[in-house]
């Protein structure tokens, strides 16, 4: 009887044992598995926090870029390669006189009722060029753009297209004020030229009265009053490409006017052989 009692006893210690055992290792477990799970939140509370951190920061690079192309005095324009426009600032859209919500992801036979855009596009569409070039373009009369076009990669399988647009006309204007200034200004200043030459020719000549030398003189000295101020309106071409065009008014006495222009060309009328009279 007490050797199987001594038996049951021992059964029971081992079961006891092994159950004591097991609640150790998985309280155990259960430990190591909090601290584990602590750990990784922890971990993934971190990335998840960087990852917020960087994408905070693009968004607000996102945010600057976005702001420096919406204030930007040059129009910017982006094809997909479906020749849609994904995106175009305010500049752009003043220059083209559009809305960007009339054209925005619209298809190519949608843009035909905004003749400035479709210019563009039939541009992008037929000119040959590999990744970058630049034209001046006529979009409307008297109307020039000067239109910069980069091929751009959008993702692995397209190519998009990069459209940089300045309107050029005031300097177009500029330009064409200059040249028809300079021609004007030369024509004008061969006059007065060929007139100090035909009055010197004369004062070399001995038969001449001393009231026709002081007439030539006279002559001579309005001449040359005359090639300043031409030279001085060449001076003002400096001005007119910064587009400083300045214009001075006052009162002039016509009649002195006309009769100054009648004796700069005097000479030349004498020369050959007319009558002007003023009255």
């Amino acid at each position: 009887m007490n050797l199987i009692l001594t038996k049951e006893y021992w059964l029971l210690f081992l079961v006891q044992g092994i159950s004591i055992l097991a609640i150790i290792f998985f309280t155990v477990a259960i430990m190591r598995y909090f601290l584990f799970r602590k750990k990784i939140t922890k971990r993934l509370q971190k990335y998840t926090e960087k990852i917020y951190q960087e994408y905070k920061t693009i968004q607000q690079e996102k945010n600057k870029t976005y702001t420096i192309i919406n204030n930007l005095l040059t129009g910017v324009i982006l094809f997909n390669s479906k020749q849609e426009i994904t995106l175009i600032n305010p500049t752009g859209a003043n220059m083209l006189n559009i809305k960007p919500q009339q054209i925005i992801h619209k298809k190519r036979w949608q843009l035909f009722n905004f003749p400035r855009l479709h210019t563009l596009i039939d541009l992008i569409s037929h000119h040959h060029w590999n990744n970058f070039f630049n034209i001046e373009l006529l979009v409307e009369q008297n109307f020039y753009f000067s239109v910069s076009l980069k091929k751009i990669k959008i993702d692995k399988e397209s190519n998009g297209f990069l459209v940089i647009i300045e309107d050029i006309t005031r300097q177009k204007n500029i330009e064409k004020i200059k040249s028809d200034f300079i021609s004007l200004s030369a024509h004008q200043l061969r006059t007065p030229l060929s007139a100090m030459k035909w009055s010197l020719y004369l004062l070399q000549k001995e038969r001449i009265s001393p009231a026709e030398k002081k007439e030539i003189t006279e002559q001579l000295y309005l001449t040359n009053e005359r090639m300043i101020n031409l030279i001085n309106d060449f001076l003002e071409i400096a001005k007119i490409e910064e587009g400083k065009i300045l214009s001075h008014f006052s009162v002039v006495n016509i009649k002195n006017l006309i009769k100054f222009i009648i004796d700069i060309y005097q000479e030349n009328v004498k020369r050959k052989e007319l009558k002007i009279d003023f009255k």
